[in-house]
């Protein structure tokens, strides 16, 4: 990517596959920087705010991060796939700013779009659990484990919260799922 930049800097393909490489290989600070200057070449692309406000929320620049995707929101309406990655970082964005109900509503807004996005149980769960709603978090994240039974996040998380919740019967081989 980075020679085809060279060649034609003015590609902003090649800027926003940069930026998911860097992104995929946790270099977001560079990733971030990548999906501006594509962001530059082709304003308003959802698919570049929600790699830049993914970025965003890595380096833990929540207000940034939410700034972006309400600003990619703000914009003329595109296909439900990408306004739902927008809202689920928005919902993240906020939910790390404390805003609990605000970030659930965003997950709900996200998941009425794509009901099958997996990604949205398992935040919404991680909100509900700051919440100390345990009950409901420990649902949250059974969801996203039915839809993506691959999801190691999701099962460690889930496995510190049954351990939280003093459901240890598991060790014993008394656990049933």
């Amino acid at each position: 990517y980075r020679e085809t930049i060279a060649v034609s800097p003015k590609r902003a393909e090649a800027h926003y596959h940069l930026g998911q490489l860097l992104h995929a290989t946790e270099r977001y600070e560079e990733a971030a920087a990548s999906f501006r200057e594509a962001l530059r070449l082709q304003p308003g692309s959802t698919a570049i705010l929600q790699g830049l406000t993914a970025a965003l929320i890595k380096q833990e620049r929540y207000a940034e991060a939410e700034a972006a995707a309400r600003a990619g929101l703000a914009q003329p309406q595109r296909d439900p796939r990408s306004v739902a990655g927008l809202k689920l970082n928005l919902g993240i964005a906020v939910s790390q700013q404390l805003r609990h109900d605000e970030a659930l509503a965003e997950f709900d807004i996200a998941q009425r779009l794509m009901p099958d996005l997996p990604r949205a149980d398992y935040n919404r769960a991680n909100t509900l659990q700051m919440m100390g709603r345990l009950e409901d978090a420990e649902a949250a994240y059974r969801k996203a484990l039915a839809q993506d039974p691959f999801d190691l996040p999701a099962h460690r998380d889930l496995n510190y919260l049954l351990y939280r919740m003093e459901r240890r019967g598991w060790l014993r081989g008394e656990w049933q799922t």
